[in-house]
């Protein structure tokens, strides 16, 4: 079993959608080359992405694996979140947005 962190569930929603590389990734999620490319090695180390060598740069994709655990850990993320986001976006929770 692999236990996806919020950071590398949401890379690879992203390489789900459309293969991309390390840089569109930093561009999409805000964040700096010191936490993309481990990120890129683990995913890949597990068999959840492939890399293709295309010029100077690195494409990454899903593999069937990846997507095999991206849909268990969707799953559970709606089944853990789903309820406060409905409290939240429905306003039961009493936050107001000032």
């Amino acid at each position: 079993m692999i236990n996806l962190t919020m950071l590398q569930l949401k890379v690879l929603w992203i390489i789900s959608k459309k293969s991309c590389h390390g840089y569109e990734l930093m561009d999409k999620i805000k964040t700096n080359q010191g936490t993309i490319y481990p990120l890129l090695n683990s995913l890949e180390k597990n068999g959840l992405i492939d890399s293709l060598k295309l010029e100077r740069k690195k494409e990454y994709e899903i593999t069937d694996k990846g997507k095999k655990i991206l849909k268990k850990a969707c799953i559970d993320f709606c089944e853990v979140y789903n309820d406060i986001f409905e409290k939240y976006v429905c306003g039961k929770c009493g936050y107001k947005d000032e």
